[in-house]
């Protein structure tokens, strides 16, 4: 899967693009195959415990320290269950380089459009809405949050927001950096310019995925699922003062219930 992955990017950008892989699972099996097949590819191992936000600096040290980068040299973080489908690359760049982020439209293993950021209507109650509903105009829509499935800024971002919160180990770390880029102007889209497949089979603990009503429950203190309170107000406290933050999310939690319930009745299927 992660080879499919490089090399879907590799054909279509340019020739002197570099990559850096980092393998977090024991036995670290992608380090190993990716040294033996991908020797232009830099592959770093983990702990085996950074979960995504842990990986993503640890890369981004990586990249960091053993690459002069410029300002406009432009980073992408992608995960391994994507194909990148089509890029206008030139498009794609000009994007970054005019609104300072910029992630491809998403669809899934059907070819079923899927969200890739969201807008804020209102943060409380917390009201958002997703990109697939919102119409492009000039082949962009404006999002507040994004997923980092691939999503592509300046380098020279970091100077200005640092890297990944560390205490969003997994879920929100890619929405807060995306909030914490708009202080400094950065206007994240989501451009067609590109197309991007993601296949949804390993997924984390959603809505759409929990087959019982305890393991539901579970996912509000669990670290795999974005439903977690205690990820869900360091996000929202990140962005807002606690005490707001408290009531931010309640409404969350309030909202994913009424989806738990609303997906269960849809299914036909007691919770």
């Amino acid at each position: 899967m992660t080879r499919a992955a490089i090399n879907s990017i590799k054909e279509k950008f340019p020739p002197d693009s570099k990559f850096v892989i980092l393998d977090d699972k024991p036995p670290f099996l992608t380090y190993d195959l990716l040294h033996e097949k991908e020797p232009s590819v830099h592959v770093i191992k983990g702990s085996g415990d950074l979960f995504w936000g842990g990986g993503m600096n640890r890369l981004l040290h990586y990249v960091c320290k053993n690459f002069a980068l410029c300002d406009s040299d432009k980073i992408i973080f992608f995960n391994n269950d994507i194909c990148l489908e089509k890029i206008n690359v030139e498009r794609f760049f000009r994007e970054i380089n005019k609104f300072g982020m910029v992630h491809p439209v998403l669809i899934n293993d059907f070819r079923v459009r899927i969200p890739a950021g969201s807008k804020i209507i209102t943060w409380l109650p917390f009201l958002t809405i997703n990109d697939t509903r919102v119409p492009f105009r000039d082949g962009i829509s404006f999002v507040d949050m994004a997923s980092a499935r691939f999503l592509a800024f300046n380098a020279g971002l970091l100077n200005l927001i640092g890297q990944i919160d560390p205490g969003l180990p997994h879920y929100g770390g890619d929405n807060d950096f995306v909030l914490r880029a708009k202080r400094f102007g950065v206007k994240p889209v989501i451009s067609n310019a590109a197309t991007v497949k993601v296949s949804e089979s390993d997924s984390g603990i959603k809505i759409n995925n929990n087959p019982s009503l305890r393991s539901f429950f579970l996912s509000f203190w669990s670290i795999k699922s974005p439903n977690s309170l205690k990820y869900r107000f360091r996000l929202v406290s990140n962005h807002k003062n606690k005490l707001l933050a408290v009531f931010i999310v309640a409404s969350m939690t309030v909202k994913a219930v009424a989806g738990y319930l609303f997906f269960k009745m849809l299914k036909n299927e007691a919770p």
